[in-house]
């Protein structure tokens, strides 16, 4: 299985191992704190799209989310276990591990979104009150759940392919096309409420529609032949080894992120009811 480096990935890998430290934080850093910002800003607005269908629609798709927040850390746990493992592989330069370590991480957010979907979709009312959520957020927002798990899944692959492009210092591509669908999200909402009137269901499809642009720029990007970076059938492994070492990230990092929302849980919900690289250098790029 041949694996090799672009130019640009090579001048990286140089540059992150043998460059002063301050300026390999910033060139990797800036763009996706900006990112982060700009995402704040943007998650505001878009709740005060979603306040315009209604009051109970906000309480809603407050409580709802929470919830679809505590299943998608599985999808984030994958991301930062992606990051570091394939990093690390990069660091060392064992380009071959990297790619097995790329395509495993896609076929393990295939298996982990198809089971998701299998086990909630049949039964998302009983799983939502097994969840405890009030009858009539039940009654107005079961749709709107099942397709926020589908627009999950679909986030699951993004986050993965996010954090590649991050152990690759693409920083920037990340900021463009965050940006970018943020752009989209917020567009199609607007026009879905405000012009056609929509109403919970189609802020999810607004959600859906956005993150598939992502997800084809992902398909595009990855399509490299030979590349280590690429994503190949023949590359994935799921070898005790090779699963153990993404399992060993993904465990620690779902606990430790599903008890700290499962804390914010209950009081922003009682709130909105009442109204990379080698083992030196990997750990500064997470």
């Amino acid at each position: 299985m041949k694996a090799v480096l672009s130019r640009k990935d090579e001048t990286f890998r140089d540059f992150s191992l043998n460059g002063p430290m301050w300026k390999v934080v910033l060139y990797v850093g800036y763009p996706l704190a900006l990112y982060q910002s700009l995402n704040q800003l943007f998650k505001i607005l878009d709740t005060m799209m979603a306040s315009h269908i209604g009051a109970s629609a906000v309480s809603a798709v407050a409580y709802l989310s929470q919830i679809n927040t505590m299943l998608s850390a599985l999808g984030s746990g994958l991301a930062v276990g992606a990051s570091i493992k394939v990093s690390q592989a990069y660091g060392e330069g064992d380009f071959e591990l990297v790619k097995k370590r790329v395509s495993t991480m896609f076929a393990l957010c295939g298996t982990l979104g198809g089971i998701l979907l299998l086990a909630l979709l049949p039964f998302t009312e009983p799983f939502l009150r097994l969840m405890n959520t009030p009858e009539e957020f039940i009654a107005e927002g079961t749709t709107y759940f099942r397709l926020e798990l589908i627009a999950m899944v679909v986030t699951f692959f993004n986050n993965v392919y996010i954090a590649i492009e991050r152990a690759r210092g693409n920083s920037r591509r990340i900021l463009k096309l965050n940006t970018g669908v943020i752009l989209v999200k917020l567009a199609l909402t607007a026009w879905f409420v405000y012009v056609l009137d929509g109403d919970l269901n189609m802020i999810a499809l607004a959600t859906i529609l956005s993150q598939s642009v992502l997800f084809i720029a992902a398909l595009i990007n990855l399509n490299q032949k030979g590349n280590a970076f690429g994503f190949s059938l023949r590359a994935i492994s799921f070898q005790k080894k090779n699963c153990r070492a993404h399992a060993d990230t993904l465990l620690p990092r779902h606990c430790g992120k599903d008890r700290l929302l499962h804390g914010q849980g209950i009081g922003q919900l009682h709130e909105h009811c009442v109204w990379h690289l080698d083992g030196r250098r990997a750990g500064h790029f997470q």
